[in-house]
């Protein structure tokens, strides 16, 4: 049986072979030679904000490894205590890149945060944390007309990864929001509708749902309309020579093609012409 050193070494071992380009090793090295075991090593890059979340969340999965799971009691109290939206936001990222299913739940709690920025942060991990319990709170949330605007569209974006069919109904609804943010990760959640967990986009209605937004003319900021985003879910989803497939690419080469084509037209072509 191995004993907890060797369940470190091999856990940072991991972590190293994962992110070649981390930080992580160099921060233990140093550590260690200041005296510090290989357990507080990593137990103190946790502990230190500013280190960078691929560096602090890597220490924190070495020690998930080897069973020490306080480590995520302590990402968890930084989360809930930062008021700096920098620190929030690496305290949130430092337990997705550590894969903390434990921070679940206390992540949908923090959905309804007093600080709204916690409730942005906590809607984006949910997402990447890949745990079907975040489900329903996020279906809830987005659902919500009490809940922040960008919030709710951030909870249809991490609906879009969690892949549950529970949440095809919400989303459909969800696209007469009166949300440009809502409407717009709707369409790109409904847009992933495919493969094994979700089924074909042709089920359940999602196609019809995304051709009904097709004349959507509203803009996301930094993003495109919500009726391109529509043109591609569709042109994506479905199988290959598809006549939407065929509209996306005329449309592409003609915005592409066009000097002065709006700058939103211009980012949605050069996306999705790659």
């Amino acid at each position: 049986m191995r004993t907890e050193e060797q369940r470190l070494l091999d856990g940072l071992q991991r972590e190293r072979e994962r992110s070649p380009k981390s930080e992580l090793g160099d921060q233990v090295t140093r550590r260690q030679q200041n005296g510090l075991t290989l357990k507080e090593a990593l137990y103190d890059i946790v502990k230190t904000p500013g280190a960078g979340h691929d560096v602090r969340g890597g220490a924190a999965a070495a020690l998930l490894r080897a069973g020490c799971l306080d480590c995520v009691d302590m990402l968890l109290n930084d989360f809930f205590s930062a008021t700096d939206d920098e620190f929030i936001w690496e305290a949130a990222q430092s337990l997705e890149e550590a894969g903390a299913n434990r921070a679940v739940e206390p992540f949908c709690r923090a959905l309804y945060d007093t600080d709204p920025k916690r409730r942005y942060a906590a809607a984006h991990i949910l997402g990447w944390l890949e745990d079907s319990r975040a489900v329903p709170p996020l279906v809830r949330s987005l659902e919500d007309p009490s809940q922040i605007e960008a919030v709710r569209g951030e909870c249809a974006e991490s609906l879009a990864y969690l892949r549950s069919r529970q949440a095809i109904p919400a989303l459909i609804r969800s696209l007469k929001d009166a949300s440009v943010h809502v409407r717009f990760w709707s369409v790109f959640a409904l847009g992933q509708a495919r493969g094994p967990s979700w089924g074909r986009i042709k089920g359940r209605g999602v196609e019809a749902a995304l051709k009904s937004m097709l004349d959507d003319p509203a803009v996301l900021p930094s993003y495109w309309s919500v009726g391109r985003e529509a043109l591609a879910m569709l042109a994506e989803g479905l199988p290959r020579g598809n006549r939407y497939e065929k509209r996306m690419r005329t449309q592409i080469a003609a915005i592409l093609g066009t000097a002065d084509a709006p700058p939103e037209d211009r980012s949605w072509a050069e996306c999705y012409g790659r």
